[in-house]
């Protein structure tokens, strides 16, 4: 979860089971430009017929990524806050595998774990956002990516896609800020902190079919969220 480098050309894909989302950017004059948007949902990644599909649409869209990143769904992943008696990264990394089996019912070697240390204390403890997603699910977004013709480079949360974007399109001029950017899609909302132009808090709340019927509710609700995510992150 190390903060990636806005680079002048760059492709984001957000997979989940029955959709993907693509996004591409490039600086154009010193400026960020987003140059292409692709979205498809209800799909089969497994099914042949899909990778078909996905393929001859990227094609006449004319979008091209021999590489990218890839966006794993804030609700497809568990995130917790640790608080950790260690400055070394390495020895970080050791603590969380030994964590994962009191923190999810599967064995360190099924999930795929990443962190990000946001505050550190005279007393020698680190807090870290800990990242935890399903080792078969990540796979299966590879396999299926590279079926497409697309090398997948690197895996990054998409609460750390949105922090990107907002800093590629405003060029970090919240960096000396505490932000709160409220991401709403179809099925769910990603409530992200950011201070100082970092990631220090992220949580998903589902988004109900009825919910999604009646705005109104939906709304009230996500008010609701936003205000006790703010108390959740104040006692992370």
């Amino acid at each position: 979860m190390k903060k990636l480098k806005i680079q002048d050309k760059f492709t984001a894909i957000e997979l989940d089971a029955k959709s993907i989302k693509l996004a591409q950017g490039e600086v154009v004059l010193g400026k960020p430009k987003l140059t292409a948007l692709f979205f498809a949902k209800d799909l089969d990644l497994g099914a042949a017929k899909t990778k078909d599909n996905i393929k001859s649409q990227l094609l006449k869209n004319a979008i091209e990524a021999d590489s990218c990143l890839i966006c794993l769904p804030r609700h497809s992943v568990t995130t917790r806050y640790l608080k950790l008696p260690s400055q070394d990264e390495k020895e970080i990394e050791k603590m969380v595998k030994l964590q994962i089996p009191k923190l999810l019912p599967y064995a360190s070697t099924e999930i795929v774990s990443s962190f990000k240390i946001i505050n550190s204390d005279s007393a020698g403890f680190n807090y870290c956002i800990v990242v935890l997603a399903q080792q078969n699910l990540v796979k299966n977004f590879y396999s299926f990516l590279e079926s497409i013709g697309i090398k997948p480079t690197k895996v990054i949360l998409s609460s750390e896609g949105s922090v990107n974007l907002v800093a590629f399109l405003e060029n970090d001029s919240f960096k000396n800020e505490t932000v709160i950017i409220v991401d709403v899609d179809v099925a769910s909302a990603d409530i992200i902190i950011i201070r100082e132009g970092q990631l220090v808090f992220t949580r998903s709340i589902s988004r109900l079919s009825n919910e999604t019927a009646n705005e109104l509710s939906w709304q009230n609700k996500l008010q609701d969220e936003i205000k006790r995510s703010l108390e959740i992150a104040d006692k992370e």
